[in-house]
């Protein structure tokens, strides 16, 4: 009989910890379509934790840049933020004169 209410409880237990975890990824979802919403871009993101993917917002399209720049970009942004005492929910403009190379 204790054992059965023992499984009951960590069943109880695995269930809601499930559920939470559900519903902390669909407000994670909702918050990055927030912050897309009304941008003249289209915005791909995902999050991928321990190997395992846990919001994904957009992800039906190709984009160009699906690829290992994106992390050294990332790395700039993130120096520029940090040189410029700015934190990480500052947008930042970035204009075409701005790029380098034959393409801009």
């Amino acid at each position: 009989m204790k054992s059965t209410v023992h499984l009951f409880l960590y069943i109880f237990i695995l269930i809601s910890s499930v559920a939470q975890r559900a519903t902390a990824q669909e407000t994670l979802g909702e918050q990055l379509r927030q912050v897309i919403q009304g941008k003249a871009a289209t915005v791909g993101v995902a999050v991928i934790f321990n190997g395992s993917e846990l919001v994904s917002v957009n992800n039906m399209y190709r984009y160009p840049m699906m690829s290992t720049y994106k992390f050294h970009q990332a790395l700039s942004v993130v120096d520029y933020l940090h040189k410029h005492d700015k934190n990480l929910a500052t947008e930042i403009l970035v204009k075409k004169i701005g790029f380098v190379g034959k393409h801009a």
